[in-house]
């Protein structure tokens, strides 16, 4: 029974929880046709001491993970601490979004700035960190190098978590991009311009060799291993251990990801990136608007970027960034390897962000970033 009722479970339960993480105080302030921008204020009762704007893109198996579950989301920790949250986040969080089709890397990049004066004023033109997070701290440090002179006034920080550098060391995504590039050259005779969400998760799981735990048999297998789901109808029959699991599993599953189709010309940046890979001397293998980006080009400025990795992470290994030391001096960029660290160990890891924790991060990331923005910080 527990078998036959696994993938329901997951399906239905599993899609009410996931990105379930909610303030009642949040509000939209802006929205475009792929994204919109969120804020979150600091939790009630904790004095605001920073604010830090999230980057939005494209993210295979949708950035809800950021939302996670109240009991497991990114931005809680920062919440606690006192920092708010402007969130760039895509609109596709119930629906399919055809425009998602239309977004191009240009787009994207543009949604950043408008959106970034929009947090700037709403924050009362206070200097805020921004941050990307996996594949949006691609967006994230191409929209601020590109346009230096004016990010650098609203952000003195940039920060990335788990993020690729040197995507050519990324052999799972190298892999997957080589079968995108395959599929899209197919698309392209056929007059199609982008991918469908469902086929890009197809390709990772094939890439990761996980295809066959989301077929029918996958989900009837897993549920055959834990009889207890044969008692599970409702949300609140879930333990804390099984609500967590479902949760990971509909976040994985194909339906979570047909909400968010790809189009083919973040797919052929993607690509590049993975691919070609930033040059040795730090110059992206894609322009902006004809101009190049190049990360040498932040010595200039009074800013700094932090970038946070894990150990543990298959998918994007530390040394991703670490030809960043020879081209980037100590006072401009940072690089920090956490010690026993995934992928998702920054969010999934919630008693990590505490000083009293045995397992508490080394440096802890929100300390370092609001000493970093004091440091950096033009005064009005």
């Amino acid at each position: 029974i527990s078998g036959l009722k696994f993938k329901d479970i997951v399906l239905n339960l599993g899609g009410k929880l996931f990105g379930s993480a909610k303030w009642k105080e949040e509000k939209v302030l802006s929205e475009n046709d792929f994204f919109r921008l969120n804020y979150i204020p600091p939790k009630k009762g904790v004095k605001k001491v920073a604010a830090m704007f999230t980057a939005g893109g494209y993210i295979p198996y949708t950035d809800n993970v950021f939302r996670y579950a109240p009991e497991y989301n990114l931005y809680q920790h920062f919440l606690d601490r006192g920092i708010a949250i402007y969130e760039m986040k895509m609109k596709n969080e119930k629906a399919y979004n055809p425009n998602l089709t239309r977004l191009t890397y240009e787009k994207n990049i543009e949604t950043v700035y408008e959106f970034s004066k929009i947090a700037f004023t709403h924050n009362q033109k206070e200097q805020m960190i921004l941050m990307g997070y996996c594949g949006t701290g691609i967006i994230a440090v191409s929209s601020y190098l590109a346009k230096l002179d004016e990010m650098t006034k609203i952000f003195p920080v940039l920060t990335t978590f788990v993020s690729p550098v040197d995507g050519t060391k990324c052999n799972i995504f190298t892999r997957l991009l080589s079968r995108l590039n395959q599929h899209l050259n197919f698309a392209d005779r056929l007059n199609s311009d982008f991918i469908k969400g469902e086929e890009v998760v197809a390709f990772i799981d094939a890439a990761l060799e996980r295809s066959h735990s989301k077929t029918d048999f996958g989900y009837f297998l897993h549920g055959w291993k834990k009889k207890a789901y044969k008692d599970i109808k409702e949300i609140d029959d879930l333990t804390p251990e099984q609500r967590t699991e479902i949760m990971i599993w509909y976040w994985l599953a194909p339906e979570n990801n047909m909400r968010a189709p790809l189009s083919a010309s973040l797919a052929r940046m993607l690509y590049n990136y993975f691919y070609m890979g930033i040059n040795k001397q730090g110059v992206f293998p894609f322009k902006y608007k004809k101009k190049v980006i190049d990360y040498k080009n932040i010595l200039k400025y009074n800013a700094k970027i932090i970038m946070f990795h894990g150990d543990r992470d298959p998918l994007i290994p530390p040394s991703t960034a670490e030809f960043l030391d020879d081209i980037l001096d100590k006072d401009h960029f940072l690089r920090i390897t956490q010690y026993k660290t995934a992928h998702v160990g920054y969010i999934f890891s919630g008693d990590r962000w505490e000083h009293n924790s045995e397992r508490a991060f080394d440096p802890n990331p929100i300390e370092l970033l609001l000493d970093e923005l004091k440091k950096k910080t033009v005064k009005k």
